[in-house]
């Protein structure tokens, strides 16, 4: 599943955070209630179920004083949520906690996106959508209300760019600490520390993790600080702890996965003989003269005209490398934007706007990604890279930069060292994924003496478990059972044939 579904599920949670938070007035770190909850399935089905809410430090090691009494108020703790599906087994194995992607993601959504790979665990034990902190039911839930939409020059190249996005960011930056929020508790050391503090709360010896892309590097602190309360994880679209920062090269060779495609395309190769040539040259022309496309501000659903340059188009390249239903139209766009018709990338245009104004926890996914950084080496390789590379630094946007507006502390060298453990960890990596790429899963599984890497050919960020195999995989990888395969297919993505609009 995308980001942007998950997005959209968020927004209606935000009435809900005020109330969770109001309701941990007097308790303390530890305390833990449950109520009904009905699950509603991927399939549309209904479960009885449990919503658990948490009271959790807000940063620990420092000293804890009453809870928050709402979002905002300076305290020392917050309330994380979390689903409890109970399973019906007679000796349940150890509980399984879903970690969302984003970061900002909710479990519970990724939950229903994922059931049918995680409805046969939970006939072995139980599984638990978790809201991290800051996202989902967890209070307090720091999204940043009304963003401005994208006008003008604001897209005319990076440093316009930059500019809009640190004024739009930076009031709710500044709101968050003036409730008394402290930006700096929201990385994923802290949330792996969460993730133990819940497996206390619930009494469990160990947990299982499932994560998905931001979820995997959750998963990883979560092994590095606490592996021995970690019996095995499944980890899908994995980011590892120096990942956050993303390799200018790793998208050159998604480009040219792309161009093999289009090469394979009978209609396509006649009209783009050369597609990463294509691609250089409509970035260039957009660097020289940016186009002027009309969009509509989510706010007032009044048209506004903007002026996009070649960064702008990087960017959104950048950010649809992990999606195979987006790649589909890539010959397309560059197609038409050489011949002069605008009209697709006004849509990718909107989708950007629109993906920036949606109401979601923008406040911890920034602070998370500030948080977690990149190592010196990484930084380095990304600036040794970017020159020569096809989107340069439009694959990592607005990051670094963007960072100074929430002051989140960087959580160190040490925690983002190679990792190496003994608990076994299933790695799930798609070759047509831009963002996270096979090679991630590669270098990992290096360290894990318990590891495997199952790779699905042609598969994207999302949709990896179109393979049946990798699906059996999971299943008997959380049972104990060797794989019969470590890699599988998927047909490969159909592009969008010339013409169409």
């Amino acid at each position: 599943m995308s980001i942007h579904v998950r997005r959209s599920f968020l927004a209606v949670m935000v009435c809900l955070t005020a109330a969770g938070a109001a309701r941990a007035q007097d308790r303390r770190p530890g305390d833990l209630r449950f109520e009904p909850f009905t699950f509603k399935t991927g399939d549309g089905k209904e479960i009885a179920a449990e919503l658990g809410r948490l009271v959790v430090p807000e940063r620990r090691g420092t000293s804890a004083g009453p809870a928050r009494m709402g979002p905002g108020t300076a305290s020392s703790t917050i309330e994380l949520a979390f689903v409890r599906l109970k399973s019906a087994a007679v000796r349940p194995e150890p509980p399984l906690v879903v970690l969302a992607g984003g970061p900002g993601g909710s479990g519970i959504t990724e939950t229903r996106v994922f059931w049918t790979v995680l409805r046969p665990l939970l006939d072995r034990g139980d599984v638990i959508a978790l809201e991290q902190r800051g996202t989902g039911k967890s209070s307090p839930y720091l999204e940043c209300g009304a963003i401005e939409g994208f006008h003008g020059d604001d897209l005319v190249d990076r440093d316009h760019m930059l500019q809009a996005m640190t004024a739009r960011f930076r009031p709710c930056a500044d709101d968050w600490r003036g409730r008394g929020v402290d930006m700096q508790a929201y990385n994923t050391r802290e949330s792996a520390d969460d993730i133990e503090d819940l497996r206390v709360a619930l009494g469990a010896d160990k947990l299982r993790l499932w994560g998905f892309s931001f979820g995997t590097q959750l998963g990883l602190m979560t092994i590095r600080r606490h592996g021995e309360h970690i019996e095995r994880a499944v980890l899908a679209g994995v980011e590892g702890l120096d990942d956050t920062r993303k390799l200018p090269s790793s998208f050159d060779r998604y480009l040219v996965d792309i161009g093999r495609l289009v090469a394979a395309d009978p209609a396509w190769r006649r009209r783009i003989p050369d597609f990463i040539a294509l691609v250089k040259s409509v970035h260039a022309r957009l660097d020289r003269e940016p186009r002027q496309v009309e969009i509509v501000d989510r706010a007032t659903r009044q048209k506004r005209t903007v002026r996009v340059g070649g960064f702008a188009l990087r960017t959104i390249i950048a950010i649809d490398a992990s999606n195979t239903r987006h790649a589909v139209w890539f010959p397309a766009l560059y197609d038409s934007i050489a011949g002069g018709d605008d009209s697709l990338l006004a849509q990718r245009v909107q989708a950007l706007a629109d993906r920036v104004t949606a109401p979601i926890p923008w406040a911890m996914t920034f602070a998370t990604n500030c948080a977690s950084g990149a190592t010196a080496a990484r930084s380095r390789r990304v600036d040794r890279e970017a020159p020569a590379s096809i989107l340069g630094v439009a694959g990592n946007f607005p990051w670094p930069e963007i960072c100074s507006v929430w002051g989140s502390p960087d959580v160190g060298e040490p925690l983002r060292a190679p990792l190496a453990s003994r608990v076994p960890v299933l790695f799930i990596a798609g070759t047509l994924d831009g963002r996270t790429p096979v090679a991630n899963s590669q270098a990992l599984v290096r360290g894990f003496a318990n590891g495997v890497l199952f790779v699905v050919d042609n598969a994207g960020h999302q949709d990896a478990f179109d393979a049946p195999a990798a699906v059996q995989a999971v299943v008997d990888f959380m049972v104990g059972k060797a794989l019969a395969v470590t890699r599988a297919a998927v047909p490969a993505p159909t592009l969008v044939p010339p013409g169409k609009r």
